[in-house]
């Protein structure tokens, strides 16, 4: 994550989580890119 949330933000993948849960999604990858 940016400090500054350019790139992306923490909230972004906890919404994104939030959503495949909503879903009923058994599971989730998280591949990240750090800088």
């Amino acid at each position: 994550f940016s400090d500054g949330g350019v790139h992306s933000h923490y909230k972004h993948l906890f919404a994104l989580l939030e959503l495949a849960k909503k879903q009923d999604v058994k599971q989730v990858y998280v591949h990240a890119f750090l800088d």
